[in-house]
């Protein structure tokens, strides 16, 4: 994995991109190479949103202090997740269409995975009904939980309900920006009634 950049030099390469300072070429291209992400199973769209939230395909932000807090809440990572996790930390990600998709997608996806440091019992759940070691990536629509699998897969959790997200990270992605398929309950809790239905 890539040497980390430090916080302070991220912010101020944040910075930058939010006022709209630095490399221009960069800025204005996004190379169809990257370390974390492949870039070819994003959607145009979704990697626009992507784009304008702040993400470049360099994009590593230091994570170590959030990992560890989740560690202590007895998470465990391997080497994909925490790059992914780096790539994507602190994102505000904003749906292309809340309306016409396959479901009202009016929330933003929020990359901080810290926030989901008290829900290891849902984490518990995920990995007893669908298997493999689930870690968090942040929140999503109505302030579900959404966990990634060592593998990629990605589900989020809300209330009893698993949805089956995307099998990799880009397809949970395109799901979380473009509505573009159906959400897939991949369990539900006895006596929870499924939504979507």
């Amino acid at each position: 994995m890539a040497a980390k950049i430090s916080r302070a030099q991220g912010g101020r390469e944040g910075l930058a991109r939010a006022a709209g300072v630095g490399d221009s070429k960069k800025d204005s291209e996004l190379s169809n190479k990257s370390q974390y992400l492949d870039i070819a199973k994003l959607h145009p769209q979704t990697l626009q949103a992507l784009k304008a939230a702040g993400w470049t395909t360099d994009r590593m932000m230091d994570v170590e202090l959030p990992l560890e807090t989740l560690k202590e809440a007895g998470f465990s990572f391997n080497a994909h997740a925490e790059s992914v996790i780096s790539t994507l930390y602190g994102l505000r990600v904003h749906p292309v269409d809340t309306e016409s998709g396959e479901f009202i997608n009016d929330d933003p996806l929020i990359l901080k995975p810290e926030l989901c440091r008290r829900h290891r019992s849902a984490a518990e759940l995920i990995q007893k009904e669908l298997g493999g070691n689930y870690v968090p990536l942040g929140w999503w629509l109505s302030s579900s939980y959404v966990f990634m699998e060592d593998s990629g897969r990605v589900v989020g959790y809300l209330g009893g309900l698993v949805w089956r997200l995307g099998e990799s990270v880009e397809d949970a992605l395109n799901l979380m920006v473009r509505a573009d398929r159906p959400l897939v309950c991949g369990y539900v809790r006895p006596g929870r009634t499924p939504w979507p239905r």
